[in-house]
């Protein structure tokens, strides 16, 4: 068996909710990673009530950041974690909402 991706939403455990997914390269470009991050802003909002969750890149990777700019996230910040950069962003309930029904309209999911 392989895994193709996982994606998650840790809460809890004093930290701010953070997305985080990772897909199998032989599965880029097919829109798993969209589909999958939008079924878990959509819990994390709706089931666990959340008011914001993060989301973070490795600042070389594009592909990520457009992932998470279409999920409505924008204003990255730069931050250093154990030496290495990372942004940052943020997703409010009603930038997710805004973004998922423009996503739908233009049907960005593979």
């Amino acid at each position: 068996m392989t895994v193709v991706q996982t994606c998650a939403l840790p809460i809890g455990g004093g930290t701010r909710p953070e997305l985080l997914y990772g897909l199998a390269p032989d599965h880029w470009h097919l829109g798993y990673a969209f589909e999958s991050a939008v079924a878990v802003l959509r819990f994390g909002f709706e089931q666990c009530g959340l008011d914001r969750i993060d989301g973070g890149i490795d600042p070389p990777n594009e592909r990520s950041r457009r992932v998470l700019e279409r999920l409505g996230m924008h204003d990255w910040r730069r931050l250093e974690i154990n030496g290495l950069p990372a942004d940052f962003s943020q997703l409010l309930p009603s930038d997710f909402w805004t973004a998922e029904h423009r996503a739908a309209q233009y049907q960005l999911v593979a």
